[in-house]
């Protein structure tokens, strides 16, 4: 290698060598390798892998276009011994919760030499996860919109038994390593999570419990099924930890208001009055400046068999203060997914992630069972402090009748500086079927047209490229499968 290696420097004078005395493993050598580098950023790549002709070509583009830029992934795939491709990452745009799930960044990650050097490059003792930890180092220092991710595969990882492009088992030790940068990066920025393996190649960040007693309002929506709605409550109520619990319970019509009020619901669950003329933000709004409590939590009458410790999960991630609304994992009886949060479309405005897949899958890349960030969760189940909700104004009033008011609170609350989060550690059954004859009437009524119509002239960016989702991935359905014909022929 040492003969080749010189032969190369000598034909080709950018080529800088160095020769260390003794053998420093990945992180000494690395640095080593960013001593002598003379450029303004560095992009990382393993000895063995290889990079398209485009490349650095497109890494150049964006950092004349976005001159503020510190550091750009893009996307990935892995190739074979015999050449073959296979395997494609298409990422998400930068996604913080998942970056601490798993490395995202990973290949093609280039970052700004100043910074690296500021930080004072790879850290010894963080072998097999070194680049993970530099990352989790470098963010620290900059700014969130100041990464960038391009949504091309610009790097081709090399697959052999050795490789944890292979498998994760072939470097074990790199799990333990990632586990400890996390844990670092947490202590540094002064964060009370603390994270560890989930045993199947990604990290899990559990966030603490108060230890004061805290109040959460219950806001059930019923559709006048008593036996579903007293069954929810006993669900609810069943959940340990230190919660008191305000069970409010709002009818999806007036109708169903007069039906509710004869049912002889239990002394602690109030029944809110809608009156007729009431639009549902109204109403909702309303609601929210009645409750008691200092979360949130709407959910659904027919959403039962929480799984033990879900509620704590989905409590645990609405107190971060950093975080906006809280979803979690819905199953149909049978075990396929009903929504793993909600991905946007321009056409439906939203659509359920990873619907009907099957529950224990662990998703594309792994996404259906890794803490991340989504653009938006859906009101049959989504946690949020009381405080950031009236921050932003509630649900839309004036917009806004009926429809979306999930989806719109959730993009007015990522420009008021909060993420909206997702995790699989929240499961619930959900027993509603996936139509019925009123979501089908809906969408001839007029407000629905009308709130559609506000949607799409509102937020029409996003809901054409949700940054939690790719373009590279199918549009039309949204199910995580690749897009054909490809968005480009690379």
């Amino acid at each position: 290698v040492r003969e080749i290696l010189s032969s190369y420097a000598v034909n080709e004078p950018r080529i800088k060598l160095c020769f260390r005395s003794t053998n420093g493993h990945i992180s000494e050598a690395s640095n080593s390798a960013l001593e002598m580098a003379t450029g303004d950023w560095v992009a990382l790549m393993d000895h063995d892998d290889i990079l398209p002709p485009n490349a650095l070509e497109e890494v150049a583009k964006l950092i004349l276009d976005s001159p503020d830029s510190r550091l750009i992934y893009s996307d990935e795939d892995k190739i074979d011994q015999n050449g073959k491709r296979f395997d494609p990452y298409f990422k998400s745009d930068w996604n913080r919760d998942l970056f601490y799930s798993h490395n995202m960044i990973s290949h093609l990650g280039v970052y700004h030499l100043e910074t690296v050097r500021k930080i004072g490059g790879f850290r010894k003792g963080f072998e097999g996860s070194q680049d993970h930890d530099l990352a989790l180092r470098f963010i620290e220092q900059i700014r969130d919109d100041q990464i960038h991710h391009i949504p091309k595969i610009l790097y081709h990882w090399r697959s052999h038994s050795e490789s944890t492009a292979s498998t994760g088992d072939a470097k074990p030790y790199a799990l333990t390593a990632g586990e400890r940068g996390i844990n670092d990066h947490l202590k540094r920025t002064g964060s009370r999570g603390s994270c560890t393996h989930d045993g199947a190649g990604g990290y899990r960040v559990r966030y603490p419990m108060p230890e004061r007693r805290l109040v959460v309002s219950a806001i059930i929506i019923s559709n006048g099924n008593t036996k579903n709605l007293l069954r929810c409550v006993d669900q609810i109520k069943k959940a340990p930890g230190s919660i008191d619990w305000d069970f409010r319970v709002f009818p999806s019509t007036p109708k169903v208001g007069r039906l509710l009020r004869t049912a002889g619901l239990p002394s602690e669950t109030l029944l809110e009055e809608r009156r007729e003329e009431e639009t549902l933000s109204v109403f909702l709004n309303r609601v929210v400046r009645n409750a008691s409590g200092e979360l949130l939590w709407y959910l659904h009458e027919q959403i039962g068999e929480l799984d033990e410790g879900g509620v704590e999960e989905m409590v645990s991630h609405a107190l971060r203060s950093e975080i906006g609304a809280v979803g979690g994992k819905r199953f149909y009886h049978d075990g396929r997914v009903r929504q793993a949060g909600l991905l946007l479309d321009y056409e439906r405005i939203s659509r359920p992630s990873f619907h009907h897949w099957n529950g224990d899958s662990r998703g594309y890349m792994g996404r259906l069972t890794l803490i991340q960030n989504y653009s938006a969760v859906s009101t049959d189940c989504l946690m949020i402090e009381k405080k950031k909700f009236l921050e932003v104004g509630g649900f839309d009033e004036v917009q806004l009748k009926a429809h979306y008011l999930d989806v719109d609170l959730c993009l007015r609350l990522k420009d008021a500086g909060y993420r909206t989060l997702w995790t699989p550690y929240a499961r619930f059954c959900d027993s509603r079927p996936r139509f019925s004859p009123s979501d089908i009437m809906k969408q001839f009524s007029y407000a629905f047209r009308q709130d559609t119509a506000y949607m799409k002239g509102r937020w029409g960016a996003l809901l054409r490229n949700d940054p939690a989702y790719n373009p590279n991935l199918n549009q039309k359905k949204k199910d995580f499968n690749y897009r054909w014909p490809p968005k480009e022929n690379e």
